[in-house]
């Protein structure tokens, strides 16, 4: 287009009835797939496989949406997040993927943090299986992912702003798309904060 305002079509190479269904596709994305994901928004992206077509799935999303929406006692929790959508798409078939976007608001701009790809209703199936084997380990304690934000949110509570969020990323990517994280690494991290409430008073119940 040569920053010629008439010619600028020749910059977004997709035909009137494509971008008609892009935008409505974005609409649908911004308005009935995006979940809140502790001070990040993320957006769930399914894709399919074999089986239903893309608007079948979609819908399903969405009325899972509106199910948790009217009650909220709907599903076990991965988030603390009351729109927790997960636990309903974990028993869906592995016929179909989801990409996990998440966003962070800059100014008027928004910054891809994270995209998780392919991620299967099985491995789901598998985040929350073991959810109930660490919840019976402590009983009135539910684990949720907030948990391994106390971790890895600030090396030192008088930081201005959260300096430890590439960590607390990292282990996101790990969890939802099945990879290792060393053991180490976390035991590092919870050591600081666990001696930290130690030396802040909240560790009587260790004491003799």
């Amino acid at each position: 287009g040569h920053f010629d305002e008439l010619k600028s079509w020749r910059n977004y190479p997709v035909c009137p009835e494509c971008a008609l269904a892009l935008d409505e596709g974005k609409r649908v994305l911004q308005e009935k797939l995006t979940f809140q994901f502790y001070g990040l928004r993320y957006i769930l992206i399914p894709k399919v496989m074999v089986g239903d077509t893309l608007p079948q799935v979609a819908v399903k999303l969405i009325r899972a949406e509106h199910k948790i929406g009217i009650n909220e006692t709907v599903g076990k929790k991965l988030t603390s997040y009351e729109d927790e959508i997960l636990e309903i798409m974990a028993q869906e078939n592995d016929t179909m993927t989801l990409d996990f976007l998440f966003l962070e608001s800059q100014n008027s701009a928004e910054r891809i943090v994270l995209l998780v790809n392919d991620v299967l209703p099985s491995r789901l199936r598998a985040l929350f299986a073991a959810k109930d084997e660490i919840d019976q380990v402590f009983p009135g304690q539910q684990f949720h992912l907030g948990r391994i934000r106390t971790f890895f949110a600030k090396s030192d509570p008088g930081k201005r702003e959260n300096d430890l969020d590439k960590y607390f990323w990292e282990i996101i990517d790990a969890i939802f798309g099945g990879k290792t994280v060393s053991m180490p690494f976390l035991a590092v991290n919870f050591m600081r904060e666990i001696r930290r409430d130690f030396n802040n008073g909240q560790g009587k119940l260790f004491k003799v």
